[in-house]
């Protein structure tokens, strides 16, 4: 079997393709000729850029990657984090213990405001809204409304079993 090279020619000898061209790696101890003029225009504008071009990061020293890389730390942080929107929220609203995820609440659940608030100045509703119904429409009423009215009752009676007789 003979080689399809000629006897002299060897592989280090044979020129290369286009895309198998010497490729220059860049790091500290050979600079690109632009890493320079990147750290000197950092420094005065005190600007660091997002991204630095891949020859030109490698390029640059350990310092001066540790410096952008705390600078990025400090200045782009997240907006919302969860040690801050924990102070934020009432004691009421905070929780002690853990809910499975198939038992926490919706959204629109937490939104609902209670039906049985605890207040002695509280406003009730018109003698309108207490009055008695006929069976048929109290029986079509929702149960909430049902149990509105009836706790509205309630406390209508209790205030007038305290008010000081005239």
């Amino acid at each position: 079997m003979s080689n399809t090279l000629d006897s002299h020619a060897t592989w280090d000898k044979m020129p290369k393709p286009c895309h198998q061209k010497e490729r220059t790696f860049y790091s500290p101890e050979n600079p690109h000729p632009d890493a320079e003029k990147y750290m000197h225009e950092t420094r005065t504008t005190g600007v660091y850029p997002d991204i630095y071009p891949p020859h030109v990061w490698f390029s640059f020293p350990l310092e001066f990657k540790n410096e952008v890389r705390n600078r990025r730390k400090s200045h782009f942080r997240p907006q919302y984090l969860a040690s801050d929107a924990r102070d934020k929220i009432s004691p009421e609203q905070k929780r002690e213990h853990k809910t499975r995820p198939d038992q926490r609440r919706t959204q629109y659940q937490s939104q609902q405001v209670p039906i049985h608030l605890k207040s002695h100045e509280e406003e009730l509703s018109d003698d309108n809204f207490t009055a008695t119904y006929d069976a048929a429409v109290w029986s079509a009423l929702p149960t909430v409304i049902q149990d509105e009215i009836n706790r509205q009752r309630k406390l209508k009676l209790q205030r007038a079993s305290n008010m000081p007789s005239l």
